[in-house]
């Protein structure tokens, strides 16, 4: 019965997310649903702005979605909003101090493919009025987008041309009668590139170029020199 239920959760939370999105969806009210489409538009406006740099845009990546989970348990837990290091010692919670350590330890054998990461927080993403009405998904996802354009740190995480991934959540975090507050996190990673395909001359090639292939998977950098190969 436990597997059962397990799987049924397994398959709303799926069910959630794919459900139809739509940047000028109106909710009518705070839910899954709602988060979902929210994160979504989140990874949307954030690859226009990168599309501008002349930047590849983000994969939405659900592998580090376990890393992300543990920072917002232990930031509920807490009750602190004072960083990415878990330094408060939470009852019966096993605190990971270091993003990349949580990356390391709760992605499992996925944590093999990331090279840079990067954990950007945001407290008080947005305040909604829980009787409030009338505002499409685009207004809370580009709420947050540009509080995070304007702490220089956090964008220049945002637009770093190495970045390849992105995983969003959004969590509750208090309510003042009919005021919800919101924190968001974001975890960006890149593709830790082995390059096993390449002849040594074409590695050197790569190495000598390696600007020109920011945002580029390991796959697609070696099918560019294999198919150069015999030209």
């Amino acid at each position: 019965m436990k597997s059962l239920i397990t799987l049924l959760i397994v398959l709303l939370s799926i069910s959630g997310y794919s459900q139809r999105y739509s940047k000028n969806y109106i909710p009518k009210k705070v839910d899954s649903v709602m988060i979902s489409m929210v994160n979504k538009d989140i990874l949307r406006i954030v690859n226009e702005y990168r599309k501008e740099k002349g930047f590849r845009p983000l994969k939405w990546d659900n592998r580090l979605k376990p890393a992300a989970d543990h920072q917002i348990a232990y930031m509920d837990l807490s009750n602190t909003l004072d960083g990415h290091e878990q330094h408060i010692d939470v009852p019966d919670f096993d605190e990971i101090r270091d993003p990349w350590d949580r990356i390391i330890k709760l992605c499992e054998k996925d944590s093999s493919i990331y090279g840079i990461t990067s954990e950007v927080l945001l407290g008080g993403a947005w305040f909604i009025n829980t009787k409030e009405k009338g505002k499409p998904i685009s207004h809370f996802a580009s709420t947050i987008v540009e509080q995070f354009h304007r702490s220089p740190g956090h964008w220049a995480a945002l637009m770093n041309p190495r970045h390849m991934f992105l995983y969003s959540d959004i969590d509750c975090w208090g309510q003042i009668h009919c005021i919800q507050d919101f924190i968001s996190i974001i975890l960006l990673a890149e593709e830790l590139k082995l390059l096993n395909r390449l002849a040594l001359k074409e590695y050197g090639f790569y190495v000598d170029n390696e600007e020109k292939f920011y945002g580029w998977s390991n796959k697609e950098i070696e099918d560019y020199y294999i198919s150069k190969r015999g030209n």
